[in-house]
């Protein structure tokens, strides 16, 4: 397959990516949010910290696939192994870090206010770990390529 075609595909994949974000991020958070407190109305405090902290990961995460999105740019060019794209890799690893970090700052509060419920926590230790992979394999992949 030619690296145009793979740019092309990759780019086709980031917009479908970046749609179902959006839809996640504002339409299903938002209701998940609302559910949860019309079924526990004493949790209505934890309303707007929980839409913060889901808008803060959506616009790190819409960062990171912006920079993917330059990534598959710079292959469309023929040009796969540039500083763009070290820069590129970096700033993702950055951003998975910052995600594992709201997470983790999330835990935190909700154990701070006594609503961290054991589930949340084996969830969110996996989507930490998830971020701690992917941020290691970006910089890793970043600091072979410079």
């Amino acid at each position: 397959m030619k690296q145009e075609t793979i740019s092309k595909t990759l780019k086709t994949l980031s917009f479908i990516i970046g749609a179902a974000g959006l839809l996640f991020f504002f339409i299903v958070i938002p209701y998940m949010i609302d559910s949860i407190i019309d079924y526990f109305p004493e949790t209505e405090f934890l309303r707007y910290p929980a839409i913060i902290g889901f808008e803060l990961i959506g616009i790190i995460s819409y960062y990171a696939l912006y920079q993917f999105y330059t990534i598959c740019h710079q292959i469309g060019y023929l040009n796969s192994f540039c500083k763009e794209n070290v820069l590129a890799l970096r700033n993702i690893g950055i951003s998975a870090t910052g995600v594992g970090a709201l997470i983790l700052i999330g835990d935190i509060y909700l154990l701070i206010v006594g609503y961290l419920h054991p589930s949340v926590i084996i969830i969110s230790l996996v989507f930490i770990f998830i971020s701690i992979v992917f941020s290691i394999v970006c910089f890793s992949l970043s600091s072979l390529l410079s």
